[in-house]
């Protein structure tokens, strides 16, 4: 079954924004016009360790459940929301989301399909979310922690751009479009702590490269860090830390999942764009076929082949290692024509 027919021959997407095929070919830079893309070219500026205390309290406006393209999914995310409305993983996908290659990663990606005049979340019931009302844990991790937003390097993260670093490692991260960068709140929601983080060097104040994304001279590989989105729909009198915000929507602080998730992201996408480069060769006998088979098998591996009456992490460990020896399996032979 080929789950990315209607994904990858309806759409190309920038960083989580699909357009339709038929239109003309992005502008140069439109990646850099992706709010992400401000936040990693920034890192220092809306960086804020576990233990800093931030002020915010959400006025239920539903101003972010709106006008959204971005919300992207992971596994878990995906699997909360078959347990919430007892549904399998394709239904969820079918019902409320939307497929297809990411532009940078050259992965599969999943996000929420607005829908409406209004652009509205799918999962939007009147000015409310619906998984909120149903168990506020089960809601997407991006939805859920928001106005924080986690962040995790790869290995091999000086190697790459800040576009797909923007795609790539900020899976949780999201950003009210409207608001812009309101440095005002920012400045009010900020309150440092005596952690490690607060007592280091402002990136702004680092010497970079400059073809490499801020954030790499400030995040070890493996490592989760935080940002504080800025916001400005929000009401500045409730003040938490980061680590009792988090835990109170049931997200582990030593999230292995998470950890995880981006490790086989990276690697994942390091061997798909290989067999990518070589289907586009010239006299390659790698077919764009083989490629769009890879495809469906990732697919299936990180959002797909799940039991939601099953403990979930054990099956992701299981999906993830089973998708990669395939790569393992396939470095030194040649995929003739992918049948």
């Amino acid at each position: 079954m080929n789950y990315l027919q209607n994904g990858t021959k309806n759409y190309r997407v920038t960083l989580g924004r699909h357009e339709a095929a038929d239109t003309q070919d992005p502008k140069p830079g439109v990646a850099e016009q992706d709010p992400r893309y401000e936040l990693i070219e920034n890192f220092g500026k809306y960086r804020i360790g576990i233990d800093d205390v931030f002020a915010f309290k959400c006025r239920a406006c539903s101003k972010c459940c709106r006008q959204r393209f971005d919300i992207l999914l992971n596994s878990r995310d995906i699997y909360n929301l078959a347990v919430a409305l007892n549904l399998t993983h394709q239904q969820v996908i079918e019902e409320y989301c939307e497929v297809y290659i990411g532009e940078n990663s050259r992965l599969p990606v999943v996000s929420l399909k607005p829908k409406g005049s209004n652009n509205n979340c799918p999962l939007l019931n009147g000015s409310k979310c619906l998984i909120h009302a149903i168990n506020p844990a089960l809601k997407p991790v991006v939805c859920a922690a928001y106005p924080i937003g986690r962040v995790v390097m790869a290995e091999n993260a000086h190697e790459m751009t800040a576009a797909q670093h923007a795609e790539m490692n900020t899976d949780d991260v999201t950003l009210d479009e409207a608001s812009g960068v309101d440095d005002e709140v920012v400045s009010e929601t900020i309150s440092t702590s005596d952690s490690a983080t607060s007592n280091e060097t402002p990136l702004e104040n680092q010497a970079t490269d400059e073809e490499t994304p801020a954030i790499i001279h400030s995040c070890k590989p493996g490592q989760i860090e935080y940002i504080l989105m800025p916001v400005t729909c929000a009401s500045l009198k409730k003040k938490q830390t980061v680590r009792t915000w988090l835990e109170g929507f049931g997200i582990p602080i030593e999230d292995k999942f998470f950890l995880k998730w981006n490790d086989t992201v990276f690697k994942l996408t390091a061997e798909i764009q290989k067999y990518e480069e070589k289907a586009n060769g010239n006299n390659s006998k790698v077919t764009p076929n083989a490629v769009s088979m890879l495809w469906d098998g990732i697919y299936s591996a990180l959002y797909v082949a799940y039991n939601p009456q099953q403990e979930f992490y054990q099956q992701f460990v299981v999906n993830a290692t089973k998708i990669l020896s395939i790569f393992d399996k396939l470095e030194g032979y040649v995929v003739i024509d992918g049948k």
